[in-house]
């Protein structure tokens, strides 16, 4: 590959090598799954016309699509597609605690990464602060308030009741719109 006294060939070779072992392959298509989502989350989540509410119902749109992913057959469909690339270079039986076979011991890592998202979904986009900041833009959307408006002593209950109304739910909607993409 490389004539110039480098060794880029021989890792090259290397690379190569190592992504045509199955295990190599597997974890590759195992972690796609999940990438994939993620990844059109992130695309959801970073529009500037989202809203709280938007972005709770991605996440658990998301969350519900890797639920789905952790079944049987989505596994064994991944694990075929695998086996169908490169020739199978597993090893022999392990010890008793060990899985049996290389699809049960894949599914099981496949599982745990599916769990793994699933709690840090949780953890990050179920907290009292979110729903908080999601009730008020709701005020700002609906021209309705509501009483945590009471909880920020800056906020003026009468006063914010009157600017709502001057602008009403549609003309406030179409203002928070443009201010989040400006």
């Amino acid at each position: 590959m490389a004539s110039n006294g480098s060794n880029t060939g021989v890792r090259a070779n290397g690379l190569r090598e190592r992504f045509e072992k199955g295990k190599t392959v597997l974890g590759l298509l195992l972690v796609l799954e999940v990438i994939e989502e993620l990844e059109c989350l992130n695309k959801s989540l970073q529009r500037r016309t989202e809203t709280i509410a938007g972005i709770r119902g991605a996440i658990e749109c998301v969350r519900s699509t890797l639920q789905g992913k952790r079944n049987e057959e989505s596994f064994q469909e991944v694990f075929d597609k695998a086996v169908a690339m490169p020739p199978k270079q597993y090893t022999g039986g392990g010890s008793q605690h060990t899985p049996k076979t290389p699809v049960e011991h894949y599914r099981t890592e496949f599982y745990k990464m599916l769990d793994s998202v699933d709690v840090q979904f949780k953890e990050r986009f179920n907290q009292p602060d979110l729903e908080d900041l999601q009730k008020l833009e709701e005020t700002l959307l609906t021209g309705e308030v509501n009483d945590l408006v009471d909880q920020y002593p800056e906020l003026n209950r009468d006063h914010l009741k009157v600017q709502l109304a001057m602008f009403g739910p549609k003309t406030l909607s179409n203002l928070v719109l443009k201010w989040l993409i400006s």
